[in-house]
Order: structure tokens, then sequence, then C-alpha cells
């Protein structure tokens, strides 16, 4: 792309239809956590993030229809394939004449061999054994049964310490071959290189991309649950690890017990149980159907490719990426969606460069700059990112019309003078998209599957019930009363919000390639550039509210900032998935939706904050015979006030959390020791506030709610520096808690919207103006480097505290040329600058990840030493 001083924004790709769409048959990698240990220690959290997620099968033919990878396999193939066992030896027949698996003449509990994986082995002669079957039937199996339980994992991304029992690997390798002979060091991994021998003072990795039906096992059946567990959290990291995944199969067997699983963006499914040695032929058919599948079918996206870097010393692994008829490789990361919870958007960013195909990775333009591409799953039937801007940018366009024949629209009502004229003036010159990302070209592809009739949600799958129960003190104790209930894997379904039931939506794969390469806020080191960054940002929302709409996941990681070719700063809004047209709607909520760190309360609590107005009004004669109607039950709509409590949130979070803490113990016997003591307290009062779960802290109610306690907890915890801001953010505290109360009035609650833009805006230059007279401040504390114990507790925001991977450097910091000119001036706004995750989204909005805390190693799924695996790393996501 030859340069040029236009504007890119001016030139909007529009989203295609699906049937304008063409689905086909180490780069640098950030994450964000809740992922911040390794996967045994983050599988208590993974259990409960999944709970809501997962339901229950209880017929198989309806499993095996519509989950099963290969559908086409006839009675016949079936039995053709149990006499090939039988000729093999595999399958004998007892004194009864029936058949079994000779390897299995006891159940494995009942075994004499001294280990689990030799109890098991026997598997593989029969899976391999079925494998050759498929040859003479004249198809290719796609992969094979492998068991190497004391295998570690070659990963390219932190925390893959599990081990799995046995797994179907790809028989054509999803990863390119590196060079062994005189290798020095390998793609950005800081662990030994994958051997086949195992020697002394080595260790064997498989690598983990290959791995596309993990297998867990146990010789008891009472250890299901912790097998279940464990199948979970290899799933989980394969689902984050590999932007190839779209969805994933797993395997248990504890005993003769068997399960199939199905983890997918939109649901998770477990199978029937069944005996799989009785059973042979449900057996045999289950392991046809993935013997069987091609590739797509087992899960791998077939467009995006992984290839390895062609000169490069460390042979470091990329991605080409198709979108549409279009091809882009990857050559840094921006975000990638790192959740406990494999349901969601999975939301991948990277930095990209045009190439010409997946044979021919020439670039396209040698003079193209870098450009962000985003790859997200989506709500079947919903409105893409590009559609909803769209939609908005057309109501400006008619409030445009209006004033530009002199009329004042009515959504200008509570806006001051000073803020009207630079709206009206980005409406007159329709500057609008300059506020928002460009997109150069988008792609709507793969569906996941439908949930399938009969299935049933079933929260604690992964939860042994609970059957022991406390004997009641004799004294008062009664044979009469019984225990009714029993905590089991039959309680009800998990309820979210209001007690609507979680509504399984299939997913739909969209990719986008925009133009401008943004720095998410969270990456922004420049107290000053951060303010620009939410001053435009505000700008953006006053311009959807204009348009009727609310944006409901803002965040670090979908506010940018990007710099012209001149190197000035200004703020991008972006991550627009999930907005929508206002509706003050009092039938129903809106689902919980938005980043848990910068969430406002009343969206977390689903409960009303503010008292309404008719609290100060006497009622009338007619209302004292009806029943009262508790405001705090109301439906929880999302509302304008929502996303300026979301910036405020933001800001405060980066004021506090970024801004270096610096306690001064004044006269204390040893310092310190007591300085130590002052940034553990700090490092809690930040995580009382701030957490990356769906409930909301109590902590973070009273800063919203109650009166003096914003200003005392700032006094506390606001760096000395700052404290000349505690007075403007109470300030617009108080606005916002006042607003929340009025927004009932007949259309006060607009007037009240227009005038709280204003304040927040004046709190934004109030910062702005600090920072510009206190040239001397610090640079704001990465996120990616903050103290393990807060990250422990409150993971990093978004789908936005990311541990960064370990491919290439990132480079999110590298501009788009940008015609700067056309960035109108406008009063209130600084001239020179004033979601997850990185540059262009956000992830699947905070609702996972509490407590924490390592199970035990056992075979075939031992702990590798945190320092061994993750140590010595360069630190770089609700429906």
């Amino acid at each position: 792309m030859e340069s040029t001083t236009d504007d890119p924004r001016k030139k909007r790709a529009t989203t295609p239809s699906n049937k304008e769409a063409q689905p086909v048959g180490c780069t640098p990698r950030s994450a964000a956590t809740p992922f911040t240990e390794n996967v045994t220690t983050h599988r208590p959290d993974m259990v409960k993030a999944m709970r809501p997620e997962m339901n229950i099968c209880s017929d198989w033919e309806t499993f095996c229809k519509h989950y099963l990878p290969a559908t086409d396999l006839s009675p016949k193939i079936i039995d053709d394939a149990v006499q090939h066992l039988q000729n093999r030896g595999v399958l004998l027949s007892n004194q009864d004449n029936q058949l079994y698996f000779s390897g299995f003449p006891v159940a494995s509990s009942k075994s004499k061999k001294p280990t689990e994986t030799e109890r098991f082995e026997p598997l593989t002669g029969i899976i391999n054994a079925l494998g050759e079957y498929t040859k003479s039937t004249k198809r290719t199996p796609s992969c094979e049964f492998v068991q190497e339980p004391n295998y570690f994992n070659d990963t390219e991304t932190a925390g893959g310490n599990f081990k799995v029992d046995g797994y179907l690997r790809i028989l054509e390798s999803t990863v390119p071959a590196r060079k062994q002979a005189g290798e020095k060091k390998r793609a950005r991994r800081k662990k030994p290189a994958v051997r086949e021998e195992k020697g002394k003072g080595s260790r064997t990795e498989r690598p983990l991309a290959n791995v596309a039906v993990p297998c867990e096992f146990k010789s008891v059946l009472s250890k299901r649950y912790e097998n279940r567990r464990q199948l979970l959290g290899s799933v989980s990291f394969c689902m984050n690890d590999d932007p190839r995944r779209m969805y994933m199969y797993g395997i248990t067997i504890e005993d003769t017990t068997m399960a199939i699983w199905y983890f997918s963006r939109s649901h998770s499914v477990k199978s029937p149980d069944f005996n799989f040695i009785d059973d042979y032929k449900r057996f045999t058919h289950t392991m046809l159907s993935f013997l069987l599948a091609d590739e797509q079918g087992l899960g791998f996206d077939p467009t995006i490719k992984r290839y390895l870097e062609p000169g490069d010393p460390v042979q470091s692994v990329y991605f080409v990426y198709k979108v549409g008829e279009r091809y882009f490789k990857t050559v840094g990361t921006i975000f990638e969606s790192r959740r406990l919870r494999v349901t969601g958007r999975g939301t991948q960013v990277w930095k990209v460069v045009e190439v010409k195909s997946f044979q021919d990775l020439t670039r396209l333009n040698p003079n193209q700059h870098p450009m962000v591409l985003k790859d997200v799953w989506l709500n079947k039937g919903s409105m893409t990112e590009i559609q909803n801007l769209e939609a908005i940018f057309t109501e400006l366009r008619k409030l445009a019309q209006e004033v530009e024949s002199g009329k004042e629209p009515i959504i200008f009502k509570g806006f001051r003078d000073s803020r009207k004229i630079p709206l009206e003036n980005c409406l007159r010159n329709a500057t609008w998209q300059n506020y928002f990302l460009t997109s150069e070209c988008d792609w709507q592809g793969h569906d996941s599957k439908e949930l399938a009739s009969g299935v049933t949600p079933d929260p604690r799958v992964f939860d042994a019930p609970t059957t022991k129960v406390r004997a009641a003190s004799k004294s008062l104790s009664s044979s009469s009363r019984q225990l009714q209930t029993l905590l089991t894997d039959s309680d009800p379904p998990v309820q979210e919000g209001h007690g609507q039931p979680r509504d399984y939506r299939s997913k739909q794969q969209f990719r986008a390639v925009y133009r401008e390469l943004c720095t998410a806020l969270h990456d922004v080191d420049q107290l000053g550039d951060l303010v620009t960054a939410l001053d435009d940002c505000v700008f953006a929302l006053q311009l959807m509210f204009l348009a009727g709409w609310v944006h409901r996941d803002i965040s670090s990681g979908n506010v940018y900032l990007y710099k012209d070719t001149r190197g000035k700063p200004c703020g991008i809004l972006g991550d627009l998935e999930y907005a929508k047209p206002f509706e003050n709607s009092k039938s129903t909520s809106d689902p919980k939706t938005g980043t848990a760190y910068f969430m406002a309360v009343e969206i977390q609590t689903q409960t009303r904050i503010g008292s309404s107005p008719s609290a100060y009004s006497i009622p009338s004669e007619e209302e004292m015979k009806t029943n009262p109607t508790d405001d705090r039950t109301l439906p929880i709509t999302h509302h304008f006030l929502h996303d300026m409590e979301s910036v405020f949130w933001l800001l405060l979070w980066t004021l506090l959390k970024r801004f270096p803490f610096d306690p001064q113990p004044d006269g204390a016997e040893n310092p310190t020791q007591e300085k130590s003591k002052t940034m553990e307290a700090f490092q809690s009062a930040i995580c009382s506030v701030f957490r990356d779960t769906g409930d909301c802290p109590a902590q973070r109610i009273r800063l919203i709610t109650s009166q003096g306690h914003l200003n005392a907890y700032l006094q506390n915890w606001l760096n000395r520096h700052l404290q000349t801001l505690i007075t403007p953010l109470t300030r617009f505290r108080e606005s916002l808690f006042i607003a929340y109360g009025r927004r009932e009035i007949e259309t006060q609650g607009i007037a009240d919207c227009g005038s709280l833009y204003g304040n927040l805006t004046v709190l934004l230059e109030v910062c702005r103006a600090f920072v510009m007279t206190n040239s001397s401040l610090p640079s704001l504390v990465s996120w990616k480097s903050l103290p393990a114990s807060t990250v422990a507790n409150a993971p990093s925001p978004d789908e936005a505290a990311s541990n960064k991977r370990k491919r290439h450097p990132t480079g999110s910091g590298a501009q788009h040329p940008k015609n700067s000119k056309s960035k109108i001036k406008h009063s209130g706004f600084p001239e020179s600058g004033a979601q997850e995750d990185a540059s262009v989204v956000t992830t699947d909005g905070g609702d996972e990840d509490e407590d924490g805390g390592p199970e035990e190693s056992e075979e075939g799924d031992e702990s590798m030493e945190v320092d061994e695996y993750i140590g010595g790393q360069d630190d770089t996501e609700s429906d």
C-alpha cells in the first residue's frame, strides 16, 4: 500500500451478508489472566467458572448423532470393525460366549497390575487395531491413540504444567518440524527441547498442539470427579493455548465407566456413562468416530495455519489467518482471551501484515503498515461490531441533517453550550469516524453446534455430591424429620440475574482486520497520554448517546491510544460487539455484560442504586391502597450512566493500581518490614474493589453509594502525589449517584446525562492539567509486572491482565499513518492530548475467577515447578 495523506477512516468496509461470506473448508503472544498460575493451581477456579456452562445428555443416540464428529458410521461398519478386533485377538469370547477385550479380563479396579498406567495400557492396542481397520476400508485415519502419562507438554504459552494419561494425536502434525542439529535455542521457550529419547536429567515433551482428544483415567470410580477436573484443566488450557481450536472433545474413564465430553464456545456437554468393556460396540463406534474425523471435525480451524518463520535462528512460530479471500500473517500479539471458562468470545487480537496465500507467504505489499486482526466468537445472528458502527453512523447522519437545518435536536438537552459546540461541529463535518476503528475487511465464518434437544444443565458435574450429614443433637433430634435433598448432580440449573435461565446460544466466528494499530489503555505508560485517550473515549460515548446507543463493555482493553504521523496522541473507542440501542425497559433485564474490573455496580449486582424520585414525594390516597414497588427489584437495563461509571472505574483503577505506590513508614523501628506490611495492606485494599469475578465486592458498592467513603478510601491509598485529584473524583461520584436517583424523572434522565458527560470531561481536564503542571511524574506501572499477590487475589482486567507469551516481542506500540488534520479540536479537549485486552477488543466480559489453590499431583498429572516453567519469562476475558 503506497503511503497516502488520505484519512483511512473515511473509507469504511461494509459487512458482507452471510451469503457473501466465504467460509473455507511464534508470533509474540500475550494473554489475559486469570491464567496467572499453572493449570493445576487454577482447577478449582475453572470448576467454579464452568458450573453454569455444563450440560448433560442422557440419551446416547442424541449425543452420538449431534456431537460426535464422524456420523456416517453404519451398523455394518461397526460390525466389521468388531470382527476385525476378533480376528486380531483383541476381542475374545468367554465361556458364556460373550465378547470381552483381551487386555481387560477384569476391571481395572480389580487388576493386580501395580500402576494405573499398566492397567489402562491395553487401550493403545485396541484403538490402534481400529486404526488398522480403517485403512482396510480405504479410509485414512486422521489420528492415533498414544499413552504418554509421564510426558510434559510442549506449549506456546505459560502454565501448562499438567500431564494427560492418553490422547488421540493428529497424524499430520500441526506443528512444523524444528531443526534439531546444533539447536541452541527453541522458539521463545526457556525449557528443554522436545526429545524422543529420555536420558538422565532430561524430560520428554509432547507438542500440545497435536493433542486432538485428551483422555484421563482413574482405576476406581470414586475418583471420577477428580478425573473430570483434570480433563477440564487440560481442555481449558488447550483452547487458550492454540488459536486453531474451535472446540474440543475429551474422554474420561474411571474403572470401566467411560464418558465423552464436548467443549465449545457456546456450551459444553457430557455424554451418558457407559461400560466400555461390556458395551464394546459403543466403544468401537466412539473411537471410529474420532479416528475417521478430519481435522476440522476434531475442532481445528482450517482457516488458520501454523508456520515457522523462515531464516529465523530461533524458529519462531506464527500463524496465517484467512479473512474472506485475503491472508494475514501474525507478527505480534495484541490480546488473547485466556479465561478460566471455555465458553465465551475466545477473543484473539494480533498485529498482522497481509501475505499472498497459505502457500505463498510473501508480503503482498512490503511498504504496507501493519494492521490489527481480531478473531472472536459472537452469538449467532447478533450484530457485528462493524454493523453496529454503521447503525450508529446512520443515526448520526440524521442528527447532522437536523443540525444543518438549524434545529437543535432534543437529545442536546442538558449539554452546556461549550459542550454542544464540538458535538455540533463533529456532526456538521461528519468526522465521527475519527473516534472509532476503521475496518479493512471482515468475514463471518464457522458456527458452533446448537444445543441438542433433551440436553439439560448440570452445574455440579465436576463436584462430588455432599452426602455426609452432621447428626442432630440427641436432645433435640426427631426421628420424624428427614433430610429431603442433598447437593447432587441433579441440582437445578444455575440461574443468571433475575431468575433467567442460561441461554446456550450457538456462536459464529467473526474475523475483522482494522487499519489503525493502536495501544490499549492498559499498555499506555504515560498518564497524560492515557487521559487523552479517555477524554476522546468520553467524546465517542457522547456521540453514541446522541445516536441512542450504549456501549456496555468499557474497559482498559477497548479504549486505545493512537498516534498520527506527527506523533500526536488521540483516543479511539472499540469493541462495539455488545453495543445496542438504549431501551428503558421496565419488564426485562439486560444480561450481565462487561468486564468485571470496570463494570457498573448496578450491572454487577443486578440491583438498583440511588433513591427513586418517589422517595421524596407524598404518596396519593390511591397509592396508599396499593403495594409499594421496591425500586431495587426493578429490572436492570444498561444505561448511559453505566458507561460513564465504567470510565470512572477505569480512571480510578489506573490511578490506584498503575501509579507507583510508595508507603512512607515514618518513625518505624524496622522501615523495611513496615513498608512490606503497608504494601500488603495496599494490595488487599485494591483487591477489595477490583476483582475479576461476577460478584460485586461490598467495598466497591460502598465507594459508589456511601457519602464520604470514596474520600476516606482515597486518602488512605491514593499516591500522595495524586491527592489533589481526590476532590474532583469524589465530586463526580456524587454527581453520578444523584443522576441514578433522578433518571426516572421524565426527560430529566436525558438532561442529567448531558450534564454528567460534562462533569466527566471536567474530571479528565483536571487530570490533564495536573499532569501538565507536574512534569516529573513517573511512568505508569505496567499491570503486567504487578506483584504476584495482587494478581492472585484479583487477576488483571479484561481478559486484560496478560502474561506476556513466548514468541516475538509485541508490536502494540507501532503507529499507522493518519491525517490528524481531520481530527477536530473542541472546547474542553486539550489540543496536544488530554474492555478482555489490547489494541482492538476486550474479552468475554468479566465473569470468572475467584479463589484458587493447587491440587495434589497424581500419576500422569504431576506439577512442574512454577519457576522452572514460567520463571525468567518476560512479562508482558460475559455473555
